[in-house]
This record gives C-alpha cells, sequence and structure tokens, in this order.
C-alpha cells in the first residue's frame, strides 16, 4: 500500500511538470501532452510528452507505472513496476505538423518486481530489469481545432539487459526463443501547446 500511494503522488507530480513543460514551452515550441485512457482504469497509467521539432518529425519521452494485487485461494500476488520510454517518429505526409502515418524507433528501460505469498508454504519475490530498442509504428489524428490529438501506435523489439532476481525465471525464459522480445503500444489522448 506504501508504494501504491507514493506511485500516485509520483505520478500527479510528473503530470504537473509535463503540464509546467506544456505551458513553459507553449510560447516557442510545440509541445504535445497525452495520456493512456486505458491503462488508467486498469491500474497501468502512462503519459508523454512529444516534442514536435519539425513538420514531419517528433520526439517523445514517456512515463508509466503500474500496480496490481490479487487473491488465487491462499495465494496473494503483488506487482509493481514503471517503465521510461524515449521514441523518435518521422511523420509521412503531415497536414498540419506531426500527424498522420509514422515510423521511428524506440528505447525502454524497465524496472519491475512481483511477490507472491502462499500462506502454506512460503513467499516468493522476484524482479526484472529491462532495456529494450526496437521500431515503433502509427497513426495520429488531429481535431479540428489542430490541438487535441489521437493515437494509436505498436512497437516490437528486443530486450539487450533482461534481468530476474530469480535464477529459475531467468533459466527458464533465457531458454525460450521469446524470452527476449519486448512490446509497447500507444493508445493516446492529447493536447498541443504552443503555435502551430
Amino acid at each position: 500500500m506504501k508504494f501504491l500511494n507514493s506511485t500516485k503522488k509520483n505520478l500527479k507530480n510528473i503530470m504537473l511538470l509535463l503540464a509546467f513543460l506544456g505551458f513553459y514551452s507553449g510560447a516557442t515550441a510545440q509541445v504535445e501532452l497525452k495520456i493512456n485512457p486505458i491503462g488508467v482504469l486498469f491500474n497501468s497509467p502512462d503519459v508523454a510528452a512529444e516534442f514536435l521539432v519539425g513538420e514531419n518529425f517528433g520526439v517523445e519521452a514517456r512515463i508509466g507505472v503500474s500496480w496490481n494485487k490479487f487473491d488465487v485461494g491462499s495465494v496473494e500476488y503483488k506487482s509493481n513496476g514503471f517503465n521510461l520510454i524515449g521514441a523518435g517518429k518521422y511523420y509521412f505526409n503531415s497536414d498540419v505538423k506531426c500527424d498522420k502515418f509514422y515510423l521511428g524507433a524506440y528505447m525502454k528501460i524497465g524496472r519491475s518486481s512481483s511477490k507472491v505469498e502462499d500462506g502454506g508454504t512460503g513467499n516468493e519475490d522476484i524482479s526484472n530489469t529491462r532495456v529494450a530498442l526496437g521500431p515503433v509504428i502509427g497513426y495520429k489524428w488531429l481535431a479540428s481545432n489542430e490541438r487535441l490529438s489521437f493515437e494509436l501506435g505498436f512497437g516490437v523489439g528486443r530486450a539487450f539487459i533482461n534481468n530476474y532476481s530469480d535464477d529459475a525465471t531467468d533459466d527458464f525464459l533465457n531458454a525460450t526463443p521469446l524470452g527476449d522480445i519486448d512490446a509497447i503500444g500507444t493508445l493516446a489522448v492529447g493536447y498541443r501547446f504552443g503555435s502551430n
């Protein structure tokens, strides 16, 4: 519960910082602040700021957090984590600026931990540190006011660092051909600050 409270507080501070950056940068550059509305419903919100550095190029910084807790019989499962994602996107045939179809690349740094508590047999803690790279593809729509945006995207890459604290888990995933596959998804609603 302590982690959950600190995570919510940190997310609130990050959102305030991103809003400040949006208002501050509004006079000189165009910044788009985004949130994943579905993630908020499932305890895995993420927020992002995309800096539109040209007619067809954007650089995005995203932070996401997650937490979960559920019981199955006498076994209690808890997990929490965070990830930082940086992406560069090239937009093809933009109508306004940085809209429509895009291709790019992402880098993700993530950390997660899980705890399984079994009243009869004991506890197990597993943590994972991951650094991954890969391509992204997506599409962004702008509302008629050219401020409100909607984005859908997907990326698949490879984890170059994928370390587990639990040896059995680490051995199992290293023996699995798909153990180092990484994926990201984007479903975002955003708002643009700055001049078009």
